[in-house]
């Protein structure tokens, strides 16, 4: 009785964590579409994973991007999940539609159970100087 008890309160507190999670997810979302005119958020609206978003904007390169992201205390991949240590164009955003052009800027980013409304906040800030300074040319950000 009492692995079953945990096993149903695993299952409701994941329904609730994961709510949670998408809400991050799309604050995290829109904060970048509003910091950074013209970002492009792959799959939006599509049913997907609550943890995980995947961003773009023309002209980004998501090699330097996740560089400078990095260096602005900021931990992302590169790509869809499914290219993950590949190098080249990611044949999973191809057979979605998604333009090289715009798959080659490709920013994968994973929330998890302890990211907070403050962490959303400080990608938020570091994608909007990228694409700033992207927009000036500079920090070779586009290739």
């Amino acid at each position: 009785a009492g692995f079953g008890a945990a096993a149903a309160a695993a299952v409701r507190d994941l329904a609730t964590a994961g709510a949670a999670m998408a809400a991050l997810r799309d604050a995290l979302e829109a904060g970048a579409a509003a910091a950074a005119p013209g970002t492009v958020v792959i799959a939006q609206g599509a049913p997907r994973l609550p943890n995980t978003s995947l961003l773009t904007h023309p002209g980004l390169k998501a090699e330097t991007a996740v560089i400078a992201l990095d260096l602005a205390g900021v931990a992302v991949s590169s790509g869809a999940a499914c290219s993950s240590g590949k190098v080249g164009a990611s044949q999973v955003l191809a057979a979605m539609g998604v333009p090289a052009d715009l798959a080659a800027g490709a920013v994968r980013v994973s929330l998890g159970p302890t990211t907070s409304e403050r962490d959303v906040s400080t990608f938020v800030d570091a994608w909007k100087q990228l694409v700033r300074r992207l927009s000036k040319g500079g920090c070779g950000i586009a290739a």
